[in-house]
């Protein structure tokens, strides 16, 4: 638990260091944060770069402000330690895609995919058991206003909607 919340700690303190390289200190480019987490991540979880591929895709870089950008973290933070933990047992090799895009409706669209061994068809992403789930949960709804979805084919994906 102590590893978990360190991890969620350090997702924030990475939004501060975005904001304060930025230009502009009310807004950090998505896409730049999304990759230093992803591979902060990456490196906690001593994941072999040779057994699981890990990509980040974006049409174009694009601004949040901070009252968007630590809830994407910590979001971020539980779906990608959670792909890294479970959808790939015995170091399998595999591949963790983040992409991030702006929709036609103005939202930011960001989809976590793995295709690992898939979410359990008892999870509930609406009533979720697990504290991590139920923080995502929480948090895209309630912070960011916006949408999650799941599919379970060929892996797990999350996909989350939120407005810009």
């Amino acid at each position: 638990m102590l590893n978990k919340s360190l991890s969620r700690i350090r997702s924030m303190a990475l939004v501060h260091e975005q904001i304060h390289a930025s230009k502009d200190l009310a807004k950090i480019n998505m896409v730049g944060y999304v990759r230093a987490l992803s591979q902060e991540l990456f490196q906690a979880y001593e994941i072999d770069p040779g057994k699981i591929d890990l990509i980040v895709q974006a049409d174009n870089d694009f601004y949040v402000n901070i009252n968007q950008a630590i809830p994407c973290g910590l979001i971020l933070n539980e779906l990608v330690s959670n792909a890294f933990k479970h959808a790939f047992p015995a170091a399998e090799p595999g591949e963790l895609r983040i992409i991030i895009r702006e929709t036609k409706n103005k939202e930011i669209e960001i989809v976590v995919r793995d295709n690992g061994l898939g979410l359990p068809d008892d999870v509930d992403i609406n009533q979720p058991r697990s504290m991590g789930l139920y923080l995502v949960n929480g948090l895209v709804k309630k912070q960011l206003e916006g949408q999650i979805e799941v599919r379970r084919d060929n892996g797990t994906e999350f996909r989350i909607k939120f407005p810009l």
